[in-house]
């Protein structure tokens, strides 16, 4: 895709807040019930969405940009995200980042997480550039080792993509973990979930236009607000057979 066609593409959808993304993900989760929305294909998208807001939230914590985030209309990526930035002599820029998104936990026959996206996301079968991020979400009941020695095994395997992982420090609280392992050892960050999502600023849906501007604006929409539904490209008609009778 080039660069004319993406920003096109950008321009299609609205853009949405980790924020709003985790308020439609517990909207939906309060209507489904967590063993739907945990395993119907339906949903996939909205599983990964929110995978995405917590390590966005996270990021944000550490770095304080202001990000916003969109699913893919394509097979891949899974997750879309975006930040505005202002450079000098220069129009306020978009730097679009690309996710795609996988799950260690219980079903996954591997015991080493290195091994696992070796199988997933690393292998022969895919070819991510570096502008892409996998984000590995730990669900696996397991003691991980050191971040370092799992840097180390990535090294071993030099792999293009940035790889980052995001996982629930206890079952009784809300705090979760990030850390990017490659290609740097760095972002290692525990965050409140309930207390970021509340903090983070708004908007939290954005148009994008072109502009010239040099110096970041928010222009009021006259368009509605994205439903939750719309946010994960979900058409509501077909959810109905999964309510609870």
């Amino acid at each position: 895709m080039t660069n004319e066609q993406y920003l096109f593409d950008a321009k299609e959808y609205p853009w949405h807040s980790p924020r709003y993304v985790l308020e439609a993900y517990n909207y939906l989760l309060s209507k489904y019930g967590g063993e739907t929305m945990n395993s119907e294909k339906t949903f996939e998208k909205a599983r990964e969405m929110r995978v995405t807001a917590i390590c966005l939230l996270v990021m944000h914590k550490a770095l304080k940009d202001h990000f916003f985030m969109q699913i893919s209309r394509e097979q891949s990526p899974d997750v879309r995200t975006m930040v505005r930035k202002e450079v000098k002599g220069r129009p306020v820029h978009g730097f679009f980042q690309e996710v795609e998104v996988v799950t260690f936990d219980n079903n996954s026959s591997e015991t080493n997480l290195i091994k696992f996206l070796k199988r997933t996301k690393l292998s022969k079968h895919y070819s991510y550039d570096d502008k892409t991020i996998i984000l590995c979400e730990l669900k696996k009941n397991m003691i991980l080792p050191p971040y370092k020695q799992l840097y180390l095994e990535l090294s071993k395997l030099s792999p293009t993509p940035t790889i980052m992982i995001v996982g629930k420090i206890s079952p009784s609280t809300h705090l979760y973990s990030v850390c990017q392992l490659w290609p740097k050892l760095e972002l290692n960050t525990t965050v409140d979930l309930i207390a970021a999502t509340k903090n983070y600023p708004s908007p939290h849906n954005l148009r994008l236009y072109r502009g010239m501007s040099q110096k970041k604006s928010i222009k009021k929409s006259s368009e509605p607000k994205p439903t939750y539904y719309q946010v994960f490209g979900i058409n509501e008609s077909e959810t109905r057979k999964f309510l609870p009778i």
